[in-house]
């Protein structure tokens, strides 16, 4: 088995980088402690450490006053946030959504939930900024409420963990578990095309002319990268990506604040500062990121979004400006390549793909299981395990084996 990395070396989306002593993912990353994502990781052996924030850290940003964002019971009591009828009613909300079935509302998009369950305005708010931490995702008419509340569930069930290191010890460890069962890494490796005889799958051409003969094609890659790689550009076209407008900073001293996460509940804003439970950063430094979750066509203008989101940071943690070491803004970051949308009943592509016999695609955009990071994870394995059961010849992973988020 070989797996073919495009670029000079593995992750993806995936991959940190350093600098200054700081470690910096691809914006904002976080994994679900009981996801599909952790669980194949620990199936495979692939080590993690770090930690999940404590609920004491969440506050909630309404009209630029800050509250106690109701994550249990003594927050939901302590807060400003809502009035009294209004925690009766998100309390019950919150039962409702661990005890429902989501399967009944995968065509349902979260605008008409909303609607039909006739919240009070301020309620409402706080849920969808809760759908939108947990899914990134700004787009209550077209995101499946089906999807959105198994989502929810997931992260309430086990909480997000932070990772020591930053996303790169996953890609490490996936390389050391690649390694260990004989399969062949080969990086700078560009495929130009699957090659198929009536849709059978033959091999892959790669794009310093050689080919590679396999029966069963693995492309962990975004859907353009797809079309380009069968050559059919009508490949889902109709899906929607998920973005994110994204400063990272590295700070020389960490805020004198015990919160950890800020989400916004009149705008789509948010704000963490993961190094405050992640080994990420240099003795008294901070790592923060600051974001905007976008709508879907929604422009991000650099100098826009950007005084934006470090006007958030002014209003959170003051004096950032004079502690900044590094920085990076990233205007429009995929997040997720698909939407989760109401309108298809949340169905994904994939794994397999019509009309080939012997390609798959794997990825965050693939499959019935998860979002993000475990929607790749996920759809990988069902790939594996599938492969196992007919006992293929071999397989050809084309392109980044990781997704972002």
């Amino acid at each position: 088995m070989s797996v073919l990395e495009r670029a000079s070396s593995p992750g993806g989306r995936a991959r940190s980088t350093s600098a200054s002593g700081f470690c910096f993912n691809l914006g904002p990353h976080a994994l679900y402690a009981s996801g599909a994502g952790s669980r194949v990781l620990r199936e495979l052996g692939v080590p993690f450490s770090g930690a999940i924030p404590r609920p004491s850290g969440y506050v909630a940003v309404c009209a630029n006053q800050q509250h106690s964002l109701p994550a249990g019971f003594i927050s939901l009591v302590a807060t400003d946030l809502l009035p009294f009828s209004g925690k009766v009613e998100y309390a019950r909300i919150l039962v409702t959504v661990a005890r429902m079935d989501p399967v009944q509302l995968m065509g349902v998009s979260l605008r008409e939930w909303f609607d039909q369950m006739k919240l009070r305005a301020e309620v409402r708010a706080v849920i969808e900024a809760l759908v939108r931490i947990a899914t990134y995702a700004h787009a209550p008419e077209l995101l499946s409420t089906g999807a959105a509340i198994r989502q929810l569930q997931t992260a309430l069930e086990g909480g997000v963990y932070y990772l020591d290191g930053g996303w790169q010890t996953l890609v490490n460890g996936l390389v050391t578990a690649c390694q260990g069962s004989g399969v062949r890494l080969r990086c700078s490796t560009g495929v130009l095309r699957v090659v198929h005889d009536n849709g059978e799958v033959q091999g892959v051409e790669l794009k310093d002319g050689s080919f590679l003969p396999c029966h069963d094609v693995i492309i962990a890659a975004t859907p353009d990268s797809v079309r380009a790689l069968i050559s059919d550009d009508s490949f889902e076209r109709s899906l929607i990506p998920i973005r994110l407008a994204c400063l990272d900073l590295g700070l020389a001293r960490a805020p004198n604040s015990r919160q950890i996460v800020a989400l916004g509940i009149d705008r789509p804003l948010y704000l963490a500062v993961h190094s405050e439970v992640a080994k990420l950063a240099p003795p008294g430094g901070a790592v923060v990121h600051v974001a905007r979750y976008l709508a879907p066509g929604e422009e991000s203008r650099d100098t826009t979004v950007g005084a934006e989101l470090e006007a958030y940071a002014d209003l959170l943690l003051p004096g950032w400006r004079q502690q900044v070491v590094e920085r990076r803004f990233l205007p429009s970051m995929v997040v997720a390549h698909a939407l989760v949308e109401a309108r298809n009943d949340a169905r994904r592509p994939g794994p397999a793909v019509p009309g080939f016999k012997g390609l798959h695609v794997v990825g965050d955009w693939v499959g019935a299981e998860g979002m993000l990071v475990d929607s790749a994870l996920a759809s990988a394995r069902a790939v594996a395990m599938s492969l196992l059961r007919g006992e293929p010849g071999h397989a050809e992973y084309s392109l980044p084996a990781m997704a972002a988020v």
